[in-house]
């Protein structure tokens, strides 16, 4: 049955387009961040206005939600808006309008991001020169991903390619110790690395998975097995 020009703005239909792209933990997470969002509105989305998200932003930090809480919901309310954008039910100018020069919460760096610059570079060039398998192509995106954001094993571990975006160079991870979900800003060359290994993983993967790492037999890999 076709949907009707308003059933194609509900979060249902807005979740059932991103699920065939995106992985079910970060299509959850955007579908909850949507009913957020739409519930403060109050209206109807075509309603919304930069004053009216500039609140929403202001709400969530009076609120003490971290500043990767922040950006997720965000990022979450434009890939809503985009969604709208595709099917022309939303001004693709007001959306410009409304989203550029967003004033939002800087996420706090990390210690661990001091080592990009010299130390890190340097063990990449060298695994590079010395050895072009899958198995170290996996080991230089770990080591990248590990010293910039400081994410714990584990969240490495159960990373989706799905969950890095790359438009905007953030990844997000779900399986966290808290169990929240947090996103950590990447840099372009991190960003490049990981599109150059995402190449090789295409030539490599046996069966379909969306993991972003690979047993070195090209299947699904146990996080406890990793690294």
């Amino acid at each position: 049955m076709q949907k009707s020009k308003n059933d194609m703005y509900s979060v249902e239909s807005f979740v059932q387009h991103i699920s065939i792209s995106m992985s079910d933990a970060t299509v959850t997470e955007y579908g909850n961040n949507l009913k957020y969002f739409l519930k403060f509105l109050d209206k109807h989305p075509k309603k919304i206005t930069k004053n009216i998200l500039m609140r929403f932003v202001y709400e969530m930090m009076s609120k003490k939600l971290s500043a990767s809480m922040v950006l997720l919901r965000i990022t979450s309310i434009k890939k809503y808006y985009k969604y709208l954008i595709y099917f022309n039910l939303f001004n693709r100018v007001k959306f410009i309008d409304i989203f550029e020069n967003l004033e939002l919460p800087k996420i706090t760096q990390q210690k661990q991001k001091i080592y990009m610059a010299s130390d890190v570079k340097n063990i990449v060039e060298k695994l590079e020169k010395f050895n072009n398998s899958f198995e170290s192509s996996q080991t230089i995106i770990f080591i990248l991903i590990a010293s910039t954001t400081g994410a714990r094993r584990r969240e490495i571990a159960g990373v989706k390619v799905t969950d890095i975006d790359f438009e905007s160079n953030h990844i997000y991870f779900y399986k966290t110790k808290s169990k929240l979900p947090r996103v950590i800003k990447i840099s372009e060359y991190v960003s490049a690395k990981i599109k150059e290994y995402l190449t090789v993983r295409e030539n490599h993967v046996k069966e379909k998975t969306d993991m972003l790492f690979l047993s070195n037999k090209g299947y699904e890999s146990n996080v406890d097995r990793l690294y």
